[in-house]
């Protein structure tokens, strides 16, 4: 999702959701690549590589209130495997969102992630596409996600924040 660039490491994703089309634990999911650079797609095209017809190409954007509203709802997961250090707004939405994201293990992206969920090398294709079949059984999707929107809303809760707030607050205090 979002802006696609190189290091979104789409082609290293679209390579391991064509070994999980092709195994023997697919469910006849899409992937869906949503962003906003349709040359990327046009550079890799449709001719059956890549999982074929079990990728979803979309182009522009999206607003909160649409997805908030349950344009997600449905979705396995979201795939986070970026190549190079970012921090993911993508991945802070799906734990808001109750969808699982699947990150890889560079810049602060484990940093977000609840313990438990995945975390990968970028280049671990085996590992993405165990992940993928994992995530394929949509009662694992569904615990997975709990587990990513509690463990969000455990660190992000105006009690947390606010008791936080009050202790940098007091040091503040103490200090001057």
């Amino acid at each position: 999702m979002g802006h696609l660039r190189p290091y979104k490491n789409i082609d290293h994703v679209l390579r391991a959701w064509a070994a999980h089309v092709n195994g023997a634990h697919y469910r006849g999911d899409r992937l869906i690549v949503w962003g906003t650079e349709p040359s990327y797609r046009s550079e890799r095209t449709d001719n059956g590589a890549y999982g074929g017809t079990a990728v979803e190409w979309r182009g522009g954007g999206y607003r909160y209130s649409e997805i908030r509203d349950g344009r997600f709802s449905g979705f396995k997961g979201n795939l986070c495997v970026y190549s190079e250090a970012s921090q993911s707004g993508i991945q802070v939405l799906s734990a808001q969102l109750g969808v699982v994201p699947i990150v890889s293990n560079v810049s602060a992206l484990p940093e977000y992630q609840a313990p438990g969920l995945p975390v990968l090398d970028p280049t671990d294709l085996g590992g993405l596409v165990h992940v993928l079949d994992h995530i394929a059984d949509p009662d694992v999707a569904t615990t997975l996600g709990r587990i990513a929107r509690e463990f969000y809303a455990s660190i992000n809760s105006g009690g947390r924040v606010t008791k936080e707030l009050a202790a940098m607050l007091e040091q503040s205090v103490e200090h001057s």
